[in-house]
C-alpha cells in the first residue's frame, strides 16, 4: 500500500478559509492529508516486494520550507514485524501512488510497529508541497489473513524542523490482507510394508500446506511421486500421480518391482517436494529356480564337475535371499535307460542359493539333463519350479 502526501494548495486556502486556521495556529504549520491514489483494500501475496500501503500528501502552509528529521508509522492491521521485511518510504515524484521509475527512495523501516524509518538525510517539504508514499516488502512467510492497514500519525510520528505545529491526521492506507499461498508438500503417512511387485500396505499420503501450516482445501496441481534413491533398474509401478482432494493427495496403488534396501520416494507438485523416509522392498514367495551354475560332464559314477548351484527367485525375479528353509531336489532325466543319479540330491536353500557337492551319475550316455523340485515345510507334494539340462557323463568337463 502506498503512503502518499498528496496536498494542492487551493485545498488549504479553503480548508483556512472554513474555520480551520484555528486547528493550524497563527504560526508555521506543516499540514498532511490523504492522497488521491490512497490504496483501496485487497489482498497481497507473501514475497511481493513495494507493494503500495499508504499515500500522504504534505505542505508547508506559513514558511518557505520545512524539514522532516523524523517520521514513524503504526499498522491498524493485524500484521506484525514478522509479516514483513520492509517497510519503505518513497517520494513519488508523479504522485500516481506507485513505486516506479524515478521515485526516490527516503528511508527504510523493520520491526514492530510503529516502525521509523532511518532517513539519509531530512526531507525537504516546500510551500508546493510534496507527496510521500509508503510500500511493504511482505516476509514470504507472512501468516495467511493477516492485515497492512498502515497509518500516519503526524502529530505523533513526525518530527520536523524548525518546530511548527501539525495537522491533520491520522491518515490510513486501504487494509492489504495476505493471501494463503502453497508452501509447504507435507508427508502424513509414509510409505512402508513394500514387497516386490505388490502394493505397498502403507500407501504414501500427503498435503498441501499454507504458510501459515494450515492444509489448502482448494488445492488442485496434481501430485507426481518417482523413486529417488534405490537400486538401479527399479521401477516404480501403480498410479504415480493423483489430485488432491481437500488438500490430501492419497495414493493407493504404488509398488516396487525390484526387491532392496534404502529405497525413498521423492514427490513433487508444481514447485514443491518433498522426500520419504527410507524404507525397504522385500522379495515375494519364492516361485522359481533360476540356475546360476550348470552341472558339467564327468566319467561314470564320478562327481560333475563342476556341481550344479541354482537360487531361488520369486514371481519378479529377486533373489529370495531370507529363504533358508526351501529344499531343492535334482532328478536325473534323459540320457540312458535306467541310469541313476547318486549323492545328496535333496539340498536346503541358504539364503536364497542351493549348492549342490557331490551328484554323480552312474551310467554312461548322452542328453542327460536334471531337472529341479522345490518343495517347503508343511508341504506334501513336490512343486517343480524350473529345470536345466545337466551334463552327458562320459565327457569330462562337457557343459550343457
Amino acid at each position: 500500500m502506498n503512503l502518499k502526501l498528496y496536498l494542492i494548495a487551493g485545498m488549504f486556502l479553503a480548508a483556512l478559509a472554513s474555520g480551520l486556521s484555528a486547528q493550524i495556529g497563527t504560526g508555521q504549520a506543516m499540514a498532511f492529508t490523504d492522497g488521491r491514489n490512497n490504496p483501496k483494500s485487497g489482498n497481497v501475496d507473501p514475497g511481493m516486494v513495494n507493494v503500495p500501503v499508504l499515500q500522504a500528501n504534505v505542505i508547508v502552509l506559513s514558511t518557505a520550507q520545512a524539514d522532516i528529521t523524523a517520521i514513524a508509522v503504526g499498522n491498524v492491521g493485524n500484521a506484525g514485524a514478522s509479516d514483513y521485511t520492509a517497510l519503505k518510504l518513497w517520494d513519488d515524484l508523479n504522485g500516481n501512488g506507485l513505486v516506479d521509475a524515478g521515485d526516490v527512495l527516503l528511508g527504510t523501516a523493520t520491526g514492530a510497529f510503529p516502525a521509523s524509518f532511518t532517513l539519509p538525510k531530512p526531507i525537504t517539504i516546500t510551500s508546493a508541497g510534496a507527496t510521500l508514499l509508503v510500500a511493504v516488502d511482505i516476509s514470504a512467510s507472512a501468516s495467511v489473513g493477516v492485515t497492512f492497514g498502515i497509518q500516519l500519525d503526524p502529530v505523533n510520528h513526525v518530527t520536523v524542523s524548525p518546530l511548527m505545529q501539525l495537522g491533520y491526521g491520522p491518515i490510513t492506507g486501504g487494509d492489504q490482507t495476505v493471501n494463503p499461498i502453497a508452501t509447504t508438500l507435507s508427508i502424513v503417512t509414509q510409505p512402508a510394508g513394500a514387497g516386490s511387485g505388490s502394493p505397498f500396505t502403507s500407501q504414501p499420503v500427503l498435503e498441501i500446506l499454507d504458510q501459515s501450516g494450515r492444509v489448502m482445501t482448494g488445492y488442485t496441481l496434481q501430485v507426481h511421486a518417482a523413486i529417488g534413491t534405490g537400486p538401479a533398474g527399479a521401477t516404480l509401478q501403480g498410479t504415480a500421480s493423483v489430485s488432491p482432494v481437500n488438500g490430501q493427495a492419497a495414493f493407493s496403488d504404488l509398488s516396487i518391482d525390484l526387491a532392496g534396501a534404502g529405497y525413498q520416494l521423492t514427490f513433487t507438485s508444481g514447485s514443491l517436494s518433498a522426500t520419504s523416509a527410507s524404507f525397504d522392498v522385500a522379495h515375494g514367495a519364492a516361485t522359481q529356480i533360476s540356475v546360476n551354475l550348470q552341472p558339467g560332464g564327468a566319467r561314470e559314477g564320478d562327481p560333475l564337475t563342476p556341481q550344479p548351484i541354482v537360487e531361488l527367485r520369486d514371481a519378479a525375479g529377486n533373489l529370495c535371499d531370507t529363504d533358508s528353509s526351501t529344499v531343492v531336489q535334482a532328478v536325473l532325466a534323459g540320457g540312458t535307460a535306467g541310469a541313476l543319479l547318486s549323492g545328496a540330491t535333496s539340498m536346503a536353500a541358504v539364503n536364497g542359493v542351493v549348492t549342490f557337492t557331490d551328484l554323480s551319475v552312474d551310467t554312461s550316455g548322452l542328453g542327460y539333463q536334471l531337472d529341479f523340485f522345490g518343495h517347503r515345510a508343511g508341504q506334501r507334494k513336490l512343486e517343480l519350479v524350473r529345470h536345466h539340462r545337466g551334463a552327458d557323463p562320459g565327457k569330462p568337463g562337457e557343459r550343457r
